[in-house]
């Protein structure tokens, strides 16, 4: 536990207890996000509540991949094929652990596979892999990286196995 007062800064009768609680926090564009395990310090008698910095650390980091989402697959290109990537699955595992499926979700809609490299691509649907059904427009997404990478004369028998939901797993 943080060190805390003994005693509240409101009220000064009730102590502070540690409580972890899912945080809803509010993010531009009408976006919400669900922080889990968020730490907060609650008064026994008034119910005042205090923040620790590292709470807000983890608020701060949610709000900063909202923004980060915006230009994701630019982010990852520029940053170089290892970088890119960690880029790509970072932003996403902390998108899929607050609830930001529509941020992902939009990632999915808006990226065009041939303005990046395939790499990225193939990085994006693997990123989403476990919450696939999640995301709408991942479907047709992937059916745009097929293709893509066929164009390129890049694909191969196996390349996206097991990337898809609708495309048979023997057939790919």
């Amino acid at each position: 536990m943080s060190e805390m007062p003994e005693k509240c800064f409101s009220c000064a009768v009730g102590k502070y207890k540690e409580e972890t609680k899912d945080y809803a926090l509010e993010l531009p564009e009408g976006k919400k996000a669900t922080i889990p395990d968020f730490l907060s310090f609650k008064c026994d008698s008034c119910k005042e509540e205090i923040i620790p910095p590292v709470s807000w650390k983890r608020a701060d980091e949610v709000s900063a991949a909202h923004i980060a989402f915006k230009t994701l697959m630019a982010d990852a290109q520029a940053a170089g094929t290892e970088d890119g990537l960690d880029i790509i699955f970072n932003n996403i595992f902390l998108g899929m652990s607050c609830g930001m499926l529509d941020h992902i979700n939009d990632v999915l809609k808006n990226a065009d596979p041939k303005q990046f490299d395939l790499v990225f691509a193939v990085g994006l649907l693997s990123a989403t892999n476990p919450a696939a059904e999640k995301f709408q427009d991942r479907e047709l997404f992937f059916q745009k990286v097929k293709q893509h990478a066929i164009d390129l004369g890049k694909y191969k028998r196996g390349l996206l196995t097991g990337l898809s939901l609708k495309e048979d797993f023997w057939q790919e």
